[in-house]
């Protein structure tokens, strides 16, 4: 007998068969020996070779080869040290230099590009070389993968695609019944402008979203600075001083509360002053006018104007806020008031001897600076955020980190002051004549209200409403949560939060 070999393809791997072919003579056929099967994979899809027949026992018949057994074609299905096969899905490499057109040989660079072009119920591969730096929202069915080893073509599960976006975003939104594997999903440290100071790595809003091998990590909350410090009010103008032949004019106010004009003769022998005005909401009264001297009789002087109403203190912020597609919105304090312009001083009066002097315009009507600007609140740092989902966990972990201080209200700004009045004065070639009388000076403006102070950020693991997250997501031991200024609500510090 004279060993015969054949070979053939199958399943995408060769076989090769050697086979035993009797030369004797004239004998019985021998008894069929047993064949063994192909070698099996309980991991692939495509057919392996037959078995070798067995030897014949003195005469011309081969055994019966053994049945066809699995073979070694790569998977779609995802398990550590699997083969990928090249059709399943969509691929990404970031760091890949091919014309990307999404095959496993020219990757796209981004998630955004692939999901571009996927279907709701496509496959994506991620290469966990790959550092995926952005936002992205998974819908439908969609499934992303991201423990893939590129070069092998293989799953392992030792390996995680790192996941991160700019701050103040959120790196994975999802809705429907999506699928992510092997990520390490990190949000960016809160900052401190507005808009940024939270650092939140997932929403799930509704759906049954399944999850594997993901760890979500939240890095610590923005602290901001303290609130913006409050305009300052402007200056009442000084009345003018008495004349002899002018007519003296109340101090100007830039925001109307024009002081009173000296006393002059507005008709025959009227010499009495003004009043001040008081032109806004909120202000002073202006001031009464002088009455103009007769005779021995003094003239008075004019009254000063009324110091404008104070402004309304704010609130500072308390509650625990609220969550939503969009991430976490914190309660925010309110601004105190502006507090309202004294009122214009009342001019003097003149002095009615003949030839006498006109009296002194009253001073203008300061007005009202700005309150300081209120506290902002620290930044959240809530690992998940779940929107009425049924996400299911498996080999997952979650962490958060510390939330950050609110800040507290700014300064408020400097009211403005009322103009002083002008002084009266007195004509020195009549023998009998006497001063006129100084104009009032013009009110302070009110102080403003303060303004409230921003509550502390949250230390959130997982932040939801509806159903909670299932026992069997490993949830660390959050840090402390942040505090409140002025008087606003501290941040909570949990593993689990219902809002």
């Amino acid at each position: 007998m004279r060993p015969m070999t054949s070979t053939r393809v199958i399943g995408g791997f060769v076989s090769s068969v050697a086979l035993l072919v009797g030369v004797g003579g004239c004998g019985d056929s021998g008894d069929a020996g047993p064949g063994s099967g192909g070698a099996s994979s309980t991991t692939t899809t495509a057919s392996g070779g037959g078995g070798v027949g067995g030897a014949s026992v003195g005469g011309s018949g081969g055994g019966v080869g053994g049945t066809t057994g699995a073979g070694g074609a790569p998977s779609c299905v995802p398990f550590d040290s699997g083969s990928i096969d090249a059709s399943c899905g969509i691929f990404v490499d970031t760091a890949s230099t091919h014309i990307p057109d999404g095959t496993r040989e020219a990757p796209f660079v981004t998630l955004a590009d692939a999901l571009a072009v996927a279907g709701p119920s496509d496959s994506i591969f991620v290469c966990s070389t790959s550092e995926l730096d952005e936002v992205a929202e998974l819908h439908g069915t969609q499934r992303v993968f991201g423990d893939v080893d590129c070069v092998a073509g293989t799953w392992n599960f030792a390996l995680q695609t790192s996941w991160t976006a700019a701050q103040g975003e959120i790196p994975l939104t999802t809705s429907g019944d999506v699928t992510v594997e092997g990520f390490v999903i990190t949000a960016a440290q809160g900052g401190i402008a507005a808009q940024k100071q939270d650092s939140i790595a997932a929403v799930l809003d509704g759906g049954s979203p399944k999850f594997e091998r993901v760890r979500f990590v939240a890095q610590m909350g923005g602290s901001p600075g303290p609130g913006t410090v409050g305009s300052f009010g402007m200056f009442g103008d000084q009345g003018d001083i008495g004349s002899l032949t002018a007519n003296p004019q109340g101090g100007g106010s830039p925001c109307g509360s024009t002081g009173g004009h000296g006393g002059h003769p507005i008709a025959l022998f009227d010499w009495d002053g003004q009043d001040g005005l008081q032109n806004l909401a909120g202000g002073g009264a202006g001031g009464t006018a002088g009455a103009a001297g007769v005779s021995a009789t003094n003239c008075t002087p004019g009254q000063p104007g009324d110091p404008g109403d104070p402004g309304v203190d704010g609130a500072s912020a308390q509650g625990v806020g609220t969550i939503s597609k969009t991430g976490y919105a914190a309660v925010l304090a309110t601004l105190g008031t502006a507090g309202g312009p004294g009122g214009g001083g009342g001019g003097g009066g003149g002095d009615k001897t003949p030839e006498g002097a006109r009296g002194g315009g009253g001073g203008g009507g300061g007005c009202p600076s700005g309150p300081g600007g209120v506290g902002r609140p620290g930044g959240s740092s809530i690992a998940i955020i779940s929107l009425d989902s049924m996400a299911t966990f498996k080999d997952c972990s979650v962490k958060s980190g510390s939330g950050g201080n609110g800040s507290v209200h700014g300064s408020n700004g400097l009211g403005g002051g009322g103009g002083t009045g002008g002084i009266g004065v007195k004509n020195p070639s009549v023998l009998d004549s006497r001063y006129s009388c100084s104009g009032g000076k013009g009110g302070d403006a009110g102080l403003p209200g303060t303004s409230g102070g921003g509550m502390g950020g949250h230390s959130i693991g997982v932040a939801y409403t509806g159903t909670p997250p299932s026992a069997d997501l490993a949830i660390s031991i959050p840090p402390a949560a942040g505090t409140g200024a002025n008087g606003a609500s501290d941040g909570i510090s949990a593993p689990t939060q219902e809002f």
